[in-house]
């Protein structure tokens, strides 16, 4: 092969040499886990979509490059896309046994818990203080201000230290070591990795015949074919649309790749002085810095640049900032209707774009929203940014988000008032957009803006209201509507409100949180923590000493399931789902998955195959239901859903496919067809008040007589003393997210026995259900596990229809099997918390006081039982938490509904039973006019009440 179609990298800074064939359709993260040698598995991979961090990286470009020291997410990417850069793994900051200071630094401020995130915690960390010599060039508020772990999850909750670390190594820190006494202040970056002397002569970029990777303008006007080619620019639109993204099927590829990572022309960022124009190759990083850059030196363009700048900080976190570029957030509006944070305030700067059309021809000063609702083929060029010198221009932007950073926003707006001498709007631009298609332009009310000054937006609001209501139309089926509807109006009102002067004179107004939110260097965190000197005879307890661990998870060497070397022979595992609830399929035809697959396909399985296919969950459970009947419409359970059966929920098992990589096997999966499928949506029960009871005898928890709890309420009815108030009560589920997925590698065993490894919280019921499944008996199944990357109640019982998969398959096939479920499976098969919903009566005083208090709640459970009826309990014995209800009674319906099994799920009912009271007593609150606080009080705790403090009739003693 020649040197150009070689991939040329350095890892850890060891050269690697790799065929481009090989490396096309590989991101980073598979090659990491599943290909190098040594197995660099200290790199996790957690939800596949650049949203987690588990997966970062740090990439060095050649001395001197721009960008020349970043962070990625090597779930996201390309293998081929790392040629001459040196990638640096957890793995390869340690210099022997000596850890990096920052790895050194994390263990002693406690920086891990489970230890899943850790390692992408720290090479963030690293990367971010590698570009600021050490902390030499920043202080604590740059760091901050720096939203360093923004783009890592960590489900432990463990950024207090985390944050702490980062802060001990600015020039000004105020952090102290507390634990191992150690100095604090900056690193010496000489002990950070060396970019190495063979990358410094750069080879063409690697390619292959189907990933090209063009090095000029020319090259890729010949590889762009615009009826078949799939242009990647930083290919962290996967992240959100998966290998679906136009078709696309990255290892598969199925249409030919033109990458454009390489082409001059698309990565510079100009300042033209009235204008800025932008390559669409340049990162949103990239984009960011030009921004805060040209702020600063040229303040008259800073009242554009900086809220722009602002803003693009918001989207997603360093790791895809640092590879996603603008051009291609742009196309996933134009080609998938995407929600952008970045189309509308582009669109609402003003701003044009110039691109290549169908026919290779150049087009220009297309107005952006113009271009992103064409949808014939084109491949964009280049932004261009107005910026208006010397004139004055009030320039602002909003969003609304589930979380304030790394969230996709639910809707968000720009405005751009262009002023005239004497202060009147003489062009206006108001762009709303995330909100299901296109960005749309507010254009009746930019004519009413027209003519006005900044002091009469105030008056102009509710007229505004109405051009917004006729410009942007929100159907009912959008997700979020009524919310995304009400956000669009709240927008008018910031954006006016803050753009208008005080009373005529002064600055505008801001009268929301969001500049402060969003702003840099408004925004200080402190901590304080202190370990008092234990008494001497108690030494070491109560000391403060470092995790035995801790330092195995800063260096990449804690190993989870899926984290060792797989066994000689190992297939690979991946679920073929049904993809609606009470839908049927008549068989499986899996002929395209071995078609495409080849020699990478090894079978599929699904319930033909299984002799036990009903996990008995009444067997294994000691806290189960009390009804008589058999089969699995009470709860139990399928391995894999049989053919003519209604499923049970969207994400249901049919099957799995086995393969030689998880790659292969998903693809596999995913072309695997489900013959006579019908769906059925009209039977489908997702809500428990519509579902039938799971349980002959509903959970009846109570203190007193119930008797009497019945009695006064009616006497409060009849008599009209005090008065009776009745309220709703409503809680839906919440979904687990554990860093770790669901994992578990089944070998046999001698003798016909079977070696489970499984992220489980306990090894006991998944043994006895392995063995009972698999008919051999309990003593010849050992169920191993290291240790868990979080679990929160999501592997007590879900890994063990899991761990009975891959055992049937390694009976099946006898080689072992691997089985991980990727987050969007994982979040399908794992339920989370239980619904509820109910309402209550309270008979009560007219101080507040509650004399008698009746609750009826109906609890969705999922289509299997699990540990419902336990949770049902623990709410009704529990609920009067602080407060001293003398006569009470709950009663909790256990309803099994087209949902997955709903589970343990941190502080599993407590949070429940925490929750409802206090609805009650706001409720009450509310209805006889008092102060909330006022009724929490006369209802608290009297002196020794403690002791009687429960309710009885649950499954606690």
């Amino acid at each position: 092969a020649s040197a150009s179609s070689m991939l040329r990298f350095a890892l850890n800074g060891n050269e690697v040499v790799l065929p481009a064939d090989f490396a096309a359709g590989m991101t980073l993260n598979e090659y990491l886990r599943s290909h190098s040698e040594p197995r660099l598995s200290g790199t996790k991979l957690s939800c596949g979509q650049g949203g987690c961090g588990a997966c970062t990286v740090n990439l060095t470009n050649v001395s001197g490059s721009s960008g020349r020291s970043r962070s990625a997410a090597s779930c996201l990417l390309p293998l081929i896309s790392c040629h001459g850069l040196a990638v640096t793994t957890v793995e390869g900051l340690a210099r022997g046994e000596t850890p990096h200071p920052v790895q050194a630094r994390v263990v002693s401020f406690q920086g891990t818990q489970c230890g899943f995130c850790t390692p992408g915690m720290v090479m963030q960390l690293y990367s971010t203080l590698s570009t600021m010599s050490g902390g030499r060039d920043a202080t604590q508020q740059d760091l901050e201000n720096a939203d360093v772990l923004a783009g890592n999850l960590c489900r432990c909750t463990g950024y207090r230290p985390l944050q702490d670390t980062l802060k001990s190594f600015a020039k000004d820190t105020t952090v102290q070591d507390l634990v191992m006494k150690n100095p604090v202040g900056c690193y010496d970056v000489a002990l950070d990795p060396v970019f190495p002397d063979f990358l410094n002569n750069p080879t063409p970029p690697a390619a292959s015949a189907a990933w090209v990777r063009p090095a000029s303008m020319d090259d890729l006007k010949k590889a762009w074919n615009p009826a078949q080619s799939f242009l990647v620019g930083g290919h962290t639109g996967h992240g959100v649309y998966g290998d679906s993204l136009n078709g696309l099927q990255i290892g598969a590829l199925h249409k030919p790749v033109v990458h454009l990572d390489s082409v001059p022309e698309l990565l510079a960022v100009t300042d033209k002085g009235d204008t800025l124009r932008v390559g669409s190759g340049v990162t949103l990083a990239r984009f960011a810095a030009a921004l805060d850059d040209l702020s600063k030196v040229r303040p008259e363009v800073a009242s554009v640049c900086g809220p722009l700048r602002d803003h693009v900080l918001l989207i997603a976190g360093h790791q895809v900032r640092n590879v996603g570029t603008v051009g291609g957030n742009l196309m996933m509006v134009r080609g998938n209707h995407f929600g952008s944070d970045l189309a509308p305030i582009l669109a609402g700067a003003g701003a044009t774009v110039d691109c290549l059309n169908s026919d290779k021809n150049n087009k220009s000063d297309i107005p952006l929203l113009d271009f992103l609702a064409d949808k014939t083929p084109a491949l964009l060029l280049e932004i261009v940014i107005p910026l208006r010198p010397g004139a004055r221009t009030a320039y602002r932007t909003i969003r609304s988000s589930l979380r304030q950073r790394n969230a996709y926003p639910l809707a968000n707006a720009a405005i751009r008032l262009d002023l005239s001498d004497s202060e009147t709007i003489s062009a206006a631009t108001l762009v709303f957009g995330a909100l299901g298609g296109i960005p749309v332009r507010a254009s009746a009310v930019e004519a009413l803006l027209v003519g006005k000054t900044l002091s009469e937006l105030r008056g102009l609001i509710h007229p505004a209201l109405d051009g917004v209501r006729s410009a942007v139309s929100i159907p009912d089926e959008t997700p979020h509507a009524e919310y995304r509807r009400a956000a669009v109006q709240s927008f008018v009102h910031k954006l006016f409100s803050q753009l208008s002067p005080i009373d005529g004179a002064g600055g505008p107004l801001d009268t929301s949180s969001s500049s402060l939110l969003h702003g840099r260097g408004s925004r200080t965190t402190n901590f304080h923590q202190e370990f008092p000197a234990a008494p001497s005879q108690f030494s070491p307890t109560f000391e403060p000493h470092p995790k035995n661990t801790a330092m195995a998870q800063v260096k990449g060497d804690a190993r989870f399931v899926d984290d060792g070397p797989p066994p000689t022979g190992c297939l690979v595992a991946a679920y073929i789902a049904i993809p609606e609830a009470n839908a049927t399929f008549e068989s499986l035809d899996f002929s395209k998955a071995q078609a495409a697959l080849g020699d990478g396909f090894f079978g599929v399985m699904s319930a033909g195959d299984v002799e036990r296919n009903i996990i008995e969950w009444r067997r294994f459970m000691k806290y189960g239901l009390s009804h008589d009947g058999d089969g699995p419409d009470i709860g139990d359970e399928y391995v894999f859903l049989p053919p003519s059966t209604p499923s049970c929920f969207a994400g249901q098992p049919v099957g799995i496919v086995l393969a030689s990589s998880q790659r292969l096997a998903q693809q596999g999966a995913d072309l695997v067809e489900l013959v006579g499928f019908q769906s059925s949506r009209a039977g489908i029960m997702t809500w428990p008040t519509e579902a039938k009871s799971m349980d002959d005898k509903p959970t009846v928890c109570f203190r007193g007589d119930q008797a009497r709890t019945t009695a006064i309420l009616d006497e409060y009815k009849a008599c009209g003393r005090g008065r009776v108030v009745h309220g709703e009560f409503l809680k839906r589920s919440q979904a687990h997210f554990y860093m770790e997925p669901q994992s578990c590698v089944a070998a046999n065993d001698e003798d016909g026995g079977l070696l489970v490894k499984l992220a489980c919280q306990g090894t006991e019921q998944a043994r006895q259900v392995v063995a009972f499944m698999c008919g051999v008996e309990y003593n010849q199944v050992v169920v191993k596990f290291r240790r868990v990357g979080g679990g929160f109640g999501g592997k007590i019982t879900r890994p063990i229809p899991i761990a009975v998969t891959a055992s049937l398959a390694t009976q099946k096939f006898k080689r072992p099997v691997r089985l991980v479920l990727p987050r969007e499976q994982d979040m399908k098969m794992v339920g989370g918390r239980q619904e509820l919903v109910g309402d209550f009566d309270a008979a009560v005083e007219n101080d507040g006081r509650i004399r008698s208090l009746k609750v009826k709640l109906d609890m969705g459970a999922g289509h299997t039982a699990d540990y419902s009826k336990l949770h049902a309990g623990f709410i009704g014995q529990t609920m009067d938490m602080v407060y001293q209800l003398d006569n009470v009674e709950v009663t909790i319906d256990i309803k099994k509904t087209h949902v997955p099994p709903r589970t343990a799920t941190r502080s599993p009912a407590h949070l429940e039973a925490l929750l409802l009271i206090e609805t009650i007593m706001d409720t009450v609150a509310d209805a006889l006019g008092l102060p909330a606080q006022r009724v929490r009080e006369v209802n608290m705790l009297k002196a020794g009440g403690l002791a009687a403090a429960g309710l009885k009739g649950g499954m606690l003693p």
